[in-house]
Order: structure tokens, then C-alpha cells, then sequence
């Protein structure tokens, strides 16, 4: 972020901190305009919709739970806990399923279909 940038928020933080204490400051009773309420309901609109926007367009293709019709690329089938320290994990990457095995000596991660020799691992 550049150094304008954080100036021009502070700066818009002070002056808006300011002109709320000025408000209440009022001596009158404590009517708002109709107006006031329309043009901030119209502008949380606006920012709620600019978020909106700009979260489709910046972020990455793998947040799908922006993007109503992705696909999901990995899946979690199936998990199993071995011990303490032990789990192995049943995933689906691209309509192919792998079982992978994590232990504290390392993580195995085997396509199905293959032996089941290389699942082992020493404790």
C-alpha cells in the first residue's frame, strides 16, 4: 500500500471521527433527515456491491465459494485416524482418487490401483 494511501485513510478516519462528535453536539432533538438515511442506505449498497466485485475479480480461480458454477478440484472422501500420531486420508484430485498417509516420520501418497506395499511406513 502506498503512503497516499494510508494518509488519505487516516486522514478520512480523523475527519469522519470529527464530524460524528460534531453531530452529536446538536443542540437540537435527535431527528435525521430522510435523506441522510437514503444516501447512506444507497452508499453501504454501493460498497457492499464494489466488495462483491472486486472479490470475483482478484482472487484466485481455486475460491470456488465466489464462483457459483466451479467445480471443486479436490475432495475429501474419507479419514481415518491410526493413532496418535497417525491419520490416513482417502482424497479425489480431478476424478481420481489417492490415499495419502501422514505419521511424525513423513506422508506417503499413493494413487489407488497401485500396490499396497508403498502405503508402509516404519514407526
Amino acid at each position: 500500500m502506498s503512503r497516499a494511501a494510508i494518509v488519505a485513510a487516516v486522514s478520512a478516519c480523523t475527519a469522519t471521527a470529527a464530524f460524528a462528535q460534531q453531530l452529536g453536539q446538536g443542540g437540537g432533538g435527535a431527528e435525521v433527515s430522510t435523506w441522510r438515511v437514503v444516501a447512506a442506505l444507497f452508499f453501504c449498497l454501493a460498497l457492499a456491491a464494489g466488495a462483491i466485485f472486486a472479490l470475483r475479480h482478484r482472487l484466485p480461480a481455486s475460491a470456488a465459494f465466489f464462483r457459483p458454477g466451479s467445480r471443486e478440484r479436490l475432495q475429501l472422501i474419507e479419514q481415518l485416524p491410526l493413532g496418535p500420531q497417525r491419520h490416513i486420508y482417502l482424497v479425489k484430485v480431478d476424478n481420481r482418487e489417492y490415499l495419502a498417509l501422514f505419521s511424525a516420520q513423513g506422508a506417503s501418497l499413493t494413487p489407488l490401483g497401485e500396490e499396497v506395499d508403498k502405503l508402509s511406513v516404519d514407526p
